[in-house]
């Protein structure tokens, strides 16, 4: 099966990556520029984790 991903930003590169784990998928990625160049590039362009409140922390 082949599958695409519009956008290789922080979110769709990570997103083609797991898809590419997948067997029997082809990824294909479409972006105007490299890469990283469009809004990532502009921002922290990171994935984090939300520290809830509740556990300090403890989870990490």
């Amino acid at each position: 099966m082949q599958v695409g991903v519009v956008g290789c930003g922080i979110v769709g590169a990570m997103v083609a990556y797991e898809l590419s784990r997948c067997p029997g998928l082809a990824v294909t990625v479409l972006d105007q520029q490299l890469p990283g160049q469009g809004a990532t590039g502009a921002a922290l362009g990171i994935l984090m984790g939300v520290i809830s409140q509740k556990t300090k922390g403890r989870n990490w």
